[in-house]
């Protein structure tokens, strides 16, 4: 329904309404923007307010922004912004009007409470309290700003039948991480992140592998899994006589983490330590991935990276070992020799 005229009598079918008074809520332009206020063109009007207008918390105006605007008293609130697909200029409405107009996006209620900004809004999204279980798994965009759960748990984003697409976010306060059916694969409290089920979970498959993880602690029910395909490597040679040598060089040390809760004694290794002990023996950092320098300019260890220079070395002095047992067999089955021929020569004398 459209008025010309604030003034105008409309006749409908239930009852005839005198629009006397002052619309109760108006529809305006945002021409510009000061000290947390907004100036306006009111539709049906053709100069902009000098008058600024403040608005509610969790919408922040921009230039163009076709807004809703509440009387209060002598002056007005911008409620939010409005899609230009359900406005007709050159008309004020009534509050009565409003929430037809704006049907699809916000109650008055809800505009007075939230901003919520969609493109290309359609009737999938109902507006009302529900949250976006209408969404449904259109290929629309949606921000949202100030919404949150009134009750600890009771705020959902989609539901079995109408699921989110993907979801993009600097934060994430929820309590579990469901599959597409409802089942609850991570359960989120108290600052953990567990399986729903012990085993029962997975971050990342042989396919699509994490890049890093970062943690103080891992708890497995099983041993980590390394990348070790040989279709996956390139350059394989023996290892260096110089890795061997590091091993040698290697300092390793008992300590305590100073920001550590439970006061434990750790053992290992400093990584600026094995860093000077590579350059000691010649090997350059680019060709030594146990150390990890971060783009903050912690050190890090990849302790794994010791396993096959250990092995390297134990096998060198097993081989050495082996050699040394078959000297000392052979000796000691010369000297025996010696030892019988030695006593033929006592007889022979006598």
């Amino acid at each position: 329904m459209i008025y010309d005229d604030a003034i105008e009598e409309v006749q409908t079918e239930e009852e005839t309404i005198e629009i006397e008074e002052a619309p109760s809520v108006r529809l305006a332009q945002v021409t510009s923007l000061s000290s947390g206020k907004a100036a306006v063109k009111f539709y049906g009007e053709s100069e902009a307010s000098t008058k600024y207008y403040p608005y509610i918390e969790g919408y922040k105006p921009t230039v163009n922004d076709n807004v809703a605007m509440l009387a209060q008293g002598n002056t007005f609130i911008i409620l939010g912004k409005i899609s230009n697909d359900n406005i007709t200029t050159n008309y004020n409405v009534l509050k009565s009007e409003l929430e037809t107009i704006l049907a699809s996006y916000l109650t008055a209620t809800d505009a007075a409470n939230t901003y919520l900004s969609q493109t290309d809004a359609e009737s999938n999204y109902r507006g009302k309290n529900e949250y976006f279980d209408r969404l449904g798994s259109r290929n629309n965009n949606i921000s949202i700003s100030g919404e949150q759960a009134n009750v600890n748990g009771t705020l959902n984003l989609g539901n079995n039948t109408y699921r989110f697409r993907s979801v993009t976010t600097t934060n994430i306060d929820t309590d579990a991480i469901r599959t597409p059916n409802g089942t609850s694969v991570f359960n989120i409290t108290s600052g953990h992140m567990d399986p729903a089920t012990n085993s029962g979970a997975s971050i990342g498959t042989s396919s699509k592998q994490l890049l890093n993880l970062y943690a103080k602690n891992i708890y497995l029910d099983g041993s980590p899994i390394s990348s070790s395909d040989k279709r996956k490597k390139k350059s394989i040679k023996d290892l260096a006589r110089k890795y061997k040598e590091l091993l040698f060089r290697l300092c390793p040390v008992s300590y305590k983490y100073k920001d550590g809760t439970s006061g434990r004694t750790h053992t290992g290794f400093i990584a600026q330590e094995v860093e000077q002990a590579a350059e000691d023996v010649g090997i350059e950092l680019k060709d030594l991935a146990a150390v990890v320098i971060e783009e903050n300019g912690d050190y890090g260890i990849r302790y794994e990276e010791f396993v096959s220079i250990l092995t390297a070395v134990v096998q060198d002095h097993e081989r050495e070992l082996r050699d040394l047992h078959d000297l000392v067999t052979d000796q000691q089955a010369k000297i025996e020799e010696l030892g019988r021929e030695l006593i033929n020569i006592k007889k022979s004398m006598n």
